[in-house]
């Protein structure tokens, strides 16, 4: 956690909003080379992308492969 850096909005209005601009300030940074994530909801179109990497919604593949970590995880709890 050390090395986690986060930032958490929360609100009745602007997150959305606020989000974006935030992530799109750090991705253009000059600095230091940042990796920024994203999750919104709801989605427009398809569901990934409320998660966005770098500003770029998640591959079709690595959707998927999470999805079903997690699915296997709440089936085998029962």
């Amino acid at each position: 956690m050390d090395e986690l850096n986060l930032i958490h909005v929360t609100g009745t209005k602007g997150k959305g909003s606020t989000c974006a601009l935030t992530e799109s300030i750090l991705r253009n940074y000059e600095g230091k080379k940042l990796k920024t994530g994203l999750y919104t909801s709801p989605h427009l179109m398809e569901v990934r992308e409320r998660i966005r990497i770098n500003g770029e919604p998640i591959s079709q593949e690595l959707f998927a492969k999470y999805f079903f970590e997690v699915w296997d995880r709440l089936d085998s709890t029962g």
